[in-house]
């Protein structure tokens, strides 16, 4: 009796189990993670070819170097921030003593002086953002590593009405399109 309900038992949770999906080889995920990234139809041919594989230690390299280059550039940007408050004050203090008729004339190469540094403080903000993007992503890499594999570079091509598009593509350890 009990040898009949262990086999019923088992029969039914095979037949419960479902549908056994087929594995997947890498190219074929590789190729359905471009499909599902750019929104193209399952009919869509998609060449993809790994290009480099980043590993673990020059991952690590890559987020030391992120880390420094934000440093700097934070270091940048308080400098630089010192030096347009200053600026500022004393083109207030200059502007204090100026006839008003000749403000304008005299004070046109200060506040060019002026926004040539706010245009620079831009600059290096918008570069500093660049850094934090970089740097999530390589945590991003960090966290799905597989062995000593953090992610791979991959190029992709595909045809779309009637014209060839290429990328580079970054994906983690698991195939999956991070960037």
């Amino acid at each position: 009796m009990r040898l009949l309900s262990f086999l019923l038992i088992s029969l039914l949770i095979v037949g419960c189990k479902g549908k056994i999906e087929p594995v997947k080889s890498e190219h074929e995920k590789l190729a359905d993670g471009v499909r599902y990234y750019f929104f193209l139809g399952d009919s869509t041919e998609v060449d993809v070819e790994v290009t480099d594989t980043i590993f673990i230690s020059e991952l690590d390299e890559m987020l030391g170097t992120i880390d420094e280059n934000l440093n700097l550039i934070q270091m940048d940007i308080d400098t630089l921030g010192s030096i347009i408050d200053s600026t500022a004050y004393q083109n207030l203090e200059y502007e204090k003593h100026l006839y008003p008729e000749s403000i304008d004339y005299k004070m046109a190469p200060k506040r060019l002086e002026l926004a040539t540094y706010r245009l620079k403080m831009a600059e290096l903000q918008a570069k500093k953002l660049e850094f934090k993007l970089s740097k999530r992503l390589m945590l991003n890499l960090r966290r799905s590593q597989f062995n000593e594999i953090a992610g791979y570079q991959i190029k992709t091509s595909y045809f779309h009405n009637g014209e060839k598009l290429e990328f580079t593509l970054l994906t983690d350890a698991d195939f999956r399109i991070i960037d």
